[in-house]
């Protein structure tokens, strides 16, 4: 579901109705907030990933004990960035940054109602 909706937000993007136009200045260190900003987001980025390394865990119901925990895991990790980058892509066309901070534990209720 929170894939579905960061794919319409994205939608919203290519319509040229966002919230904010696209700039790939976001993607520079000064737009993250500095040092802090970056170090904020990989926090961040560690705890949401916390728990996506299971199917290490569960190696001994594998067939193949050795490659596939290894595989599982790195799957994992790409699955998970993949995901993780389309969200945070399409809740960003939807609301302007100032929106979305001021919302930071709810954004998906408040992202809903623009969307629908």
């Amino acid at each position: 579901m929170l894939l579905l909706v960061a794919l319409v937000g994205i939608n919203v993007w290519r319509h040229g109705t966002a919230a904010v136009a696209f700039s790939w200045s976001r993607f520079t260190l000064t737009s993250m907030g500095g040092m802090r900003g970056l170090m904020c987001g990989m926090l961040i980025a560690c705890f949401m990933y916390s728990h996506w390394g299971a199917a290490i865990y569960v190696n001994e119901e594998s067939a193949d004990r050795v490659e596939s925990p290894g595989e599982a895991a790195i799957a994992s990790v790409v699955i998970l960035a993949i995901f993780y980058v389309i969200s945070i892509f399409g809740f960003q066309a939807v609301l302007a940054p100032q929106q979305l901070q001021q919302h930071a534990g709810d954004a998906l209720a408040v992202i809903s109602a623009p969307l629908l």
